[in-house]
């Protein structure tokens, strides 16, 4: 069997250390790739559900305040106060028998007739009908009396008499009811699965007189939550504290759990508010993410309905991303490693190139070539090796030469002796006998000298190749900046595998470099802020003097605009700073526009991100929340323009301003990887505009 050699046990080494590595890597990578994305997706789909709920919240409160303010029409009042007359001179028991005799009339009365048309074609009612047309939530709206006669209705109603109902008796309570919300079900008179809704009626003193029920239809109130989906399988469910499924697109309310009530408690009670729930009722064979956010609605908390949205999709779907990734990972490795073969295997070639040198030396030399040239030249060890391989040559070619000396010395020392013995045959052959014997000894001696030379010169070599070896890894780091000079720039998933293997050799220098950004990095403390509170509480701060200057302000916020994550301190002073430059701009007053509402950006009109992979910026088409700030003041000439964000530029004199508002202000948007834009002419004035991100960035 062929030894392997010395370049061999280099290739192996540095291929084995690199794919032990790589392995290491890529596992590391994985875990907690897969745990940063579980993390990552379980607090997006928490706020999701957090945004579902609050949207549902915000609608349940708009519907609300709506039949409010329809219960506030004087038709309807003076529709009560009609109805209430025909009451006059009769007791409570000929009330009592009046309406129950008319619930049985109204009961048996077809749609058409004179007694329904009373209730659903008067002027009141026609106010009824156009509202279930305005608002499709509303199934059916009706009004009652203080003694529950039906007054009016947008459609006929299945009872007449409405006193004995839970909902009438919580709206008027004796004159002093208040709001009613009741559960989902089933309401014959709408034939619909719906909600209730009742609202105690008022006339000018306060006194409650009537009471108003607007049925609202579930499947158009929760349509939003129905519509909604996440990827191929993620969707949004309403559930109740039980865990019972109050609205699913395909499932009817209340008749399923969501999951085992084990199950539906961890999730309400962690705190991180989502969890992986395996197999649950509504998507058996499958384990399903799922985040909850609690309806925190007034009107819920009183009527004690306590409903949560859930927000749930397939793990399988969730995590496929990361498996994509780490599959492309694997490929790459295993192309990484296939080209890292042939460069070790060059590697190991260099290496042994000197020792092959030397070897072939020896075997000159052991044929006797002593001025056999030694040439290695590596300005390493292995040059010092070869030195002293020379000077070894160059010892025993010195010795053999003395040693030829020494033995025709000898033999001259022979022949006297020999002549001085011719007379003796005997004595003659006795010395000669003598003299092969040292001969042969002298002979044995010189050829143990240069076998000690040789094994010298053989442990010295060997000592150098045991230091050469001692510290492989430093070709491997080598290598690896070798092939990531070689690799191309817009690979990042390469970058990324060169990134790992260079971490793990080095990690100490990684480490202090990772400190070093950290002590560098700058600190702020984002909150999820109203950005409507943040322009009234920055224009409270500075509104007397926009007021001394006679200027005439506008606003125009935008309603129900989505939070944004921001230090609210330091977005305050950015608009107090824009303030105070429309103050100075328009010294003899002027009109000062301020406005905010949701947009999407687009590159043709905004700065963007610099280079696409690039999270600190905006992309094309993200939706982010716009605050405008307009004056009709002086304005800036388009050559100041590009030049007003810079520190101490300033178009005021010295005693006006220090150049270093906008400079501020720029800088406090970039801390939120926010953009500011300035538009103006001079002498027509100056828009200023604001955009803030709706979600946490990164970094």
């Amino acid at each position: 069997m062929k030894p392997i050699g010395i370049r061999g046990k280099i290739t192996f080494f540095i291929c084995s250390t690199a794919f032990l590595v790589v392995c290491f890597g890529l596992a590391l990578g994985y875990t907690f790739g897969i745990r940063l994305l579980r993390d990552t997706i379980g607090r997006n789909h928490v706020q999701i559900a957090q945004g579902l709920a609050t949207s549902t919240s915000n609608f349940i409160d708009k519907l609300v305040k709506s039949i409010v303010v329809y219960s506030t029409n004087p038709a309807h009042i003076d529709a009560i106060l009609e109805s209430v007359s025909k009451y006059e001179g009769k007791d409570l028991a000929a009330i009592n028998k009046y309406l129950l005799d008319m619930d049985k009339k109204w009961t048996e009365a077809e749609t058409d007739s004179p007694l329904v048309k009373e209730y659903s074609k008067s002027q009141s009612a026609r106010r009824l009908k156009k509202y279930t047309l305005v608002d499709d939530n509303f199934a059916e709206i009706f009004i009652t009396d203080k003694f529950g006669g039906l007054v009016s209705t947008s459609e006929k109603t299945s009872d007449f008499y409405q006193a004995d109902e839970e909902w009438w008796q919580e709206a008027y309570d004796g004159g002093s009811g208040d709001i009613y919300i009741g559960d989902i079900k089933y309401d014959e008179s709408a034939a619909a699965l719906a909600m209730t809704i009742a609202v105690p009626i008022k006339d000018a003193e306060e006194q409650v007189i009537g009471v108003m029920k607007a049925i609202l239809d579930t499947g158009i109130l929760f349509a939003p939550i129905g519509n909604f989906k996440i990827g191929d399988t993620g969707h949004a469910v309403l559930v109740n504290e039980q865990g019972f499924i109050v609205f699913h697109h395909a499932i009817l309310p209340l008749s399923k759990k969501i999951c085992n009530d084990e199950e539906y408690k961890e999730l309400l009670n962690d705190s991180k508010k989502w969890r992986i729930i395996r197999e649950p009722h509504i998507h058996l064979g499958k384990n399903m993410f799922m985040a909850i956010a609690p309806i925190k609605n007034q009107f819920f908390l009183d009527a004690k309905i306590k409903w949560m949205t859930i927000v749930d999709e397939d793990a399988q779907e969730c995590f496929w991303p990361i498996k994509v990734l780490f599959l492309q990972m694997v490929t790459i490795a295993a192309i990484l490693f296939l080209l890292l073969v042939p460069f070790a295997f060059f590697l190991g070639g260099l290496f042994v190139k000197p020792i092959k040198k030397l070897s072939e030396a020896v075997k000159h030399i052991e044929k006797g070539e002593l001025d056999y040239p030694i040439e290695v030249k590596s300005n390493d060890e292995m040059e010092q090796l070869a030195g002293s391989f020379k000077r070894m040559v160059s010892a025993i070619r010195e010795k053999q030469a003395s040693l030829e000396e020494w033995s025709r010395t000898l033999e001259k020392k022979v022949e006297e002796r020999t002549k001085e013995l011719t007379n003796t045959q005997e004595a003659t052959l006795n010395i000669m006998e003598d003299l092969q014997e040292a001969y042969i000894k002298l002979k044995a001696t010189q050829n143990q000298l240069i076998q000690a030379e040789k094994m010298e010169a053989v442990g010295r070599m060997a000592s150098g190749v045991a230091h050469e070896v001692k510290n492989p890894l430093g070709i491997i780091l080598q290598a690896a900046n070798y092939l990531e000079a070689k690799l191309p720039k817009n690979k990042k998933d390469i970058s990324d595998i060169m990134e790992m293997i260079k971490s793990n050799i080095n990690r100490a220098d990684i480490i202090i470099r990772g400190l070093v950004d950290f002590s560098r990095s700058t600190t702020f403390i984002p909150k999820r802020e109203n950005i409507n509170e943040i322009i009234d509480s920055a224009f409270t701060l500075v509104g007397h003097r926009i007021r001394l200057e006679n200027i005439e302000v506008e606003k125009t916020l935008g309603q129900n605009l989505p939070q944004v994550l921001v230090d609210k301190g330091k977005i305050e002073q950015v608009f107090i700073n824009l303030f105070l430059n429309v103050v100075q701009a328009m010294p003899k007053g002027g009109r000062l526009s301020i406005r905010s509402y949701q947009t999407n950006l687009s590159t043709d009109t905004y700065k963007l991100g610099r280079r696409k992979s690039d999270d600190n910026f905006f992309e094309s088409g993200e939706a982010a929340v716009c605050v405008e700030v307009e004056d009709t003041g002086v304005g800036v000439s388009k050559e100041d323009l590009t030049k007003v964000f810079d520190p101490f530029f300033s178009t005021k004199g010295p005693k006006e301003g220090t150049g270093l508002g906008l400079a501020v202000s720029k800088s406090l948007m970039d801390m939120h990887k926010g953009i500011i834009k300035m538009e103006s002419k001079q002498g027509e004035g100056t828009k200023v505009s604001l955009f803030f991100r709706m979600e946490k960035p990164k970094g």
